[in-house]
């Protein structure tokens, strides 16, 4: 008995160290200054994407800009820009931040005519637009 329980507590040391070794190491900024680094169109957009909506779901509204803003320099024919355009205004709504809000869903308006969110960016500018 008293093996298994110095396996468990060893284990959950081991994750415990783990999860703060990642968590001090591995941040949005690092993860972004990598893939701006090392801009792989197979999955650098991707990356980028997702450290983004991993920033704005935690409400981390400065990472969030930095990577939705890098994946839209870096790479403007990704398939993400479109989403990644009304997280931009969305949050900058948010902050009113205005004239930001507009150029993000005008952006998406001129880019993306068809786009899936079509609606409700127009809906969002039309809102915001004399704010």
């Amino acid at each position: 008995m008293e093996l298994n329980i110095r396996k468990w507590f060893f284990s959950c040391a081991l994750v415990i160290g783990g999860m703060v070794l990642v968590h001090d190491k591995y941040t949005p900024q690092r993860a972004l200054a990598f893939t701006h680094a090392h801009r792989d169109p197979r999955w650098a957009p991707t990356a980028d994407f997702y450290i983004g909506m991993a920033a704005y779901l935690q409400d981390q509204r400065p990472e969030a800009e930095a990577a939705f803003r890098q994946l839209i320099a870096d790479f403007p024919k990704s398939p993400y820009v479109a989403d990644a355009l009304y997280r931009l205004g969305d949050m900058y709504s948010d902050q009113n931040r205005w004239p930001e809000a507009r150029d993000a869903f005008q952006q998406y308006m001129d880019s993306f005519p068809n786009g899936d969110k079509i609606t409700l960016v127009r809906n969002r500018w039309e809102y915001i637009k004399f704010r």
